[in-house]
């Protein structure tokens, strides 16, 4: 073909899981060198197929390019949003080159978050208290950037790049699918790629595959939802569960699963929560609006004001609930004695002990407004709202729940009962199953006599207190009684062995210290 090979500039490489000697390889005349690792289109292969060392030479080159641009990112002249995209355009490319195709351990990726934050405290400087500057922390650090953060953008990457190689059917797609045939190695089996790349979607969508990614579109929001998830996201068997950081990233996740139609429910954020209190020895036929004027005069923003009912009668009563907006002045409304011409007192607002229910889908542990799944009737189970249930009244009801002989919303229902048990006493199902184990361990035979139940002296009137109790007389000559004789007696025996030394020595201090006074 009149191809010649440069034996100086071609080397070989041997992947392995174990060590092996390195000996070049001897073709003809040619002779070429057996490396560790080398650089193939801006990325470093090592023997052992891994992406740490990878990870650590992007992270070194990015540094230098840091340090290239400190002092603009010190500069007093930029804005922080000039600075921003100094790092998205310069520093995160250079951080993040090829990475879709990276399989990343959590190790990396703290590695990589941690180079980001140095960067972003560079840019936003430190916080001056008391005179004195520190360090912003990483939640600070998140609330100032309100963008995803580095480890969002390497999953977004990796699952766009995904959808590119399984819509292709090249021969990448192949060499995923494809099995070597064999048996493995012991030890646990290497995190791969493909693996990597199906956690990260069932983070974003549980359920879809990359069967999935034949969807242009909806493979892009499946990427774009991958750079919105920030925060904790823990899954189990039934549901996905997520904590976003930020109000911002909440909201998105919400516009994502709206828009794509999915059952979930949520919560009130921390900062949209209003401040609740409680107004006694205001009498009930105050109107609402005079409370709400009344505290505004003083300073307070007033969201809604609300008079409490009787839970039985539905009468009102003299007690008002006072929703305030979040404000840093909400703990001075505990100050106020009165309003309107009336001594009153402020409380706090007590906490809820039932589950609350949801009426839209009968759930517990979330309410109507925060409820996105479908609805199921409380009266039969069925799957449309209450409102429209065409069940006669002489039909039994069926729980949603629990599928029982009662309504959804019947407190004696086996589902509202253990949640209610597990919070009063969340260890409970542990310990119980615990102590049966121990009991089980722990039967005396039957031959064996038992002590009888100790007595309770309330339960005793005057007459047995005062007089000659037979039932009493018994129980102290019960073995118990006398182990606790023998107990008594042997300390005072050994309280007896150690004070007498002492106050023979005492004794002889005192004879001492008089000879000495006289």
């Amino acid at each position: 073909m009149g191809l010649e090979v440069n034996q100086d500039k071609t080397k070989y490489l041997v992947t392995t899981r174990g060590t092996r000697d390195i000996s070049d390889l001897v073709v003809e005349n040619y002779t070429f060198q057996q490396v560790e690792n080398f650089k193939y289109l801006g990325s470093n292969i090592n023997q052992y197929n891994n992406m740490h060392n990878e990870i650590k030479i992007r992270i070194s080159v990015a540094n230098k390019g840091y340090y290239a641009l400190k002092k603009l990112f010190k500069s007093k002249f930029l804005s922080r949003q000039s600075k921003e995209r100094l790092y998205l355009s310069f520093l995160r490319p250079v951080l993040t080159f090829a990475c879709e195709t990276w399989s990343t351990t959590k190790g990396d990726e703290e590695k990589m978050a941690y180079f980001e934050r140095r960067v972003l405290r560079r840019i936003y400087g430190p916080i001056l208290e008391n005179e004195v500057y520190r360090r912003r922390t990483n939640k600070e650090v998140q609330q100032i950037y309100q963008k995803p953060g580095i480890n969002a953008y390497l999953m977004s990457k990796r699952i766009e790049w995904a959808g590119h190689v399984w819509r292709s059917n090249g021969i990448l797609k192949k060499a995923l699918e494809g099995k070597i045939n064999g048996k493995r190695p012991r030890g646990r089996p290497r995190q791969r790629w493909i693996d990597r790349v199906k956690e990260d979607i069932d983070k974003c969508a549980q359920g879809l595959t990359l069967e999935d990614s034949v969807d242009r579109d909806s493979w892009r929001k499946v990427a774009e939802a991958a750079k919105v998830l920030q925060g904790h996201c823990k899954s189990t068997s039934t549901h996905l569960k997520l904590k976003p950081n930020t109000p911002e990233n909440y909201r998105k996740i919400i516009h994502f699963l709206n828009e794509n139609e999915a059952q979930f429910h949520t919560y009130q954020l921390q900062s949209d929560k209003a401040f609740r209190v409680v107004i006694s020895n205001l009498h009930s036929s105050t109107l609402v609006f005079e409370i709400s004027s009344a505290l505004e005069e003083i300073g307070h923003s007033v969201r809604k004001v609300t008079n409490i009912l009787h839970y039985q009668t539905k009468n009102p009563l003299p007690l008002f609930f006072v929703d305030l907006e979040p404000d840093e002045n909400n703990n001075d409304v505990f100050d106020i004695t009165s309003i309107l011409h009336t001594k009153i007192k402020i409380e706090e607002s007590h906490k809820q002990r039932q589950i609350p229910q949801c009426i839209k889908c009968q759930s517990y542990g979330h309410t109507k407004s925060y409820c996105s799944h479908s609805p199921r009737c409380v009266k039969c189970g069925g799957d449309h709202f209450t409102a429209s249930c065409t069940k006669s009244r002489e039909s039994p009801a069926i729980c949603a729940l629990c599928s029982g002989n009662h309504p959804a919303n019947y407190k004696g229902c086996t589902i509202y009962k253990e949640l209610q048990q597990r919070r009063r006493h969340p260890s409970n199902t542990k310990q119980t199953s615990q102590q049966q184990q121990y009991q089980h361990l722990n039967t005396q035979p039957s031959n064996q006599p038992t002590n009888p139940p100790p007595t309770n002296t309330r339960d005793r009137s005057c007459a047995n207190v005062t007089g000659n109790d037979t039932s009493q007389n018994k129980n102290a000559d019960s073995p118990s009684s006398n182990n606790l004789e023998n107990v008594i007696s042997k300390f005072l025996d050994d309280f007896k062995s150690m004070i007498n030394p002492l106050l023979a020595l005492l004794t002889t201090v005192t004879s001492k210290l008089s000879i000495k006074n006289d």
